[in-house]
């Protein structure tokens, strides 16, 4: 079961990009989550 705080959080990175065409939200989304695993990895590191 997915946690509804994931969802708003996903929600929120989302809403601006909303506006972009889909490729470039994508792309973008994509960017994102990927910072935030590197940014847990290196906290797990730790």
């Amino acid at each position: 079961m997915v946690d509804n705080n994931f969802i708003e959080s996903f929600n929120s990175w989302i809403l601006v990009l909303r506006s972009k065409p889909i490729l470039k939200m994508l792309e973008e989304i994509r960017d994102k989550v990927m910072n935030r695993l590197r940014m847990k990895e290196k906290k797990a590191e730790t």
